[in-house]
């Protein structure tokens, strides 16, 4: 690759961008080892992953978008495609006032069946589909009220477009936030749905695990690397105690994994 065209922003670049508006969310594996080595072959360039996303973030920034790097509860790394402008009216430029409705609902759900007694921690796609039929109320909004017609229409654009994931687990397959749902909205998560932020990455948490002593809520990944890893995290924080009261968590290892997958990221 001739010197003067690395920091230029070229045919490569743009093929790389329409790869990810194409897919709105791509492991960051994949896009390190398969997709920018084959648009390197295609190109007959050297380019590495850093230096594409900063000159694509060089692009996008001016006009209020972003790739951005977001850690799904699946336990993979991703980057996303995302709207930038952190209030109410990005969440509305991303999804209209029927698409938040429903995914309100669904988040509300996943809170609900996640950790709760009765409830197997699995909140599958046609259990999910069958309260949203029946309208079915959840937490202590009134979001159910207003969902509208088209609303499994809407559920299925959702899974489509990485707000929400299907994760597989064993023979089960579970409801949970997709890699776009805390990259782009964040903020109507903590501020509008008012879910609490981990206290270990400062992300709003979408289920997770709660401390049996204070009640604060972890991602299940987090709870991993606080709680269980004897790896060094790095993060200061000591192990076995909850990093909010600091009281000793005991659970058995099975609550912090799923059927031998552990959620880390």
């Amino acid at each position: 690759m001739p010197e003067e065209s690395a920091n230029i922003y070229n045919e490569f670049h743009r093929a790389a961008l329409q790869i990810l508006l194409a897919r709105n969310a791509v492991t960051k594996k994949e896009f390190e080892l398969e997709i920018i080595p084959r648009l390197n072959s295609q190109f007959k360039t050297s380019y590495q992953v850093a230096p594409v996303i900063s000159m694509i973030n060089n692009k996008l920034r001016d006009i209020g978008f972003s790739i951005n790097e977001s850690v799904c509860d699946d336990g993979y790394t991703y980057y996303c495609f995302i709207n930038t402008t952190s209030d109410f009216i990005s969440a509305m430029g991303s999804l209209s006032k029927e698409y938040l409705c429903v995914l309100r609902y669904v988040v509300e759900l996943i809170n609900e069946y996640e950790g709760t007694e009765g409830h197997d921690d699995n909140l599958g796609i046609s259990t999910l589909r069958c309260l949203l039929d029946a309208k079915t109320p959840v937490g202590s909004h009134d979001t159910y009220t207003s969902l509208p017609k088209d609303r499994n229409t809407i559920l299925s654009e959702l899974f489509t477009y990485n707000w929400l994931s299907a994760y597989k687990c064993s023979n089960k397959v579970t409801v949970i936030g997709g890699p776009r749902l805390i990259a782009e909205l964040g903020n109507w998560l903590v501020n509008v749905v008012q879910l609490p932020e981990c206290p270990i990455c400062m992300d709003p948490v979408v289920g997770g695990l709660h401390c049996p002593h204070c009640g604060t809520a972890l991602h299940r990944r987090c709870a991993y690397r606080s709680l269980v890893s004897l790896e060094t995290t790095g993060d200061d924080v000591e192990k076995g105690f909850c990093p909010s009261c600091h009281e000793r968590w005991i659970a058995e290892l099975d609550n912090f994994t799923n059927n031998g997958f552990i959620y880390r990221s």
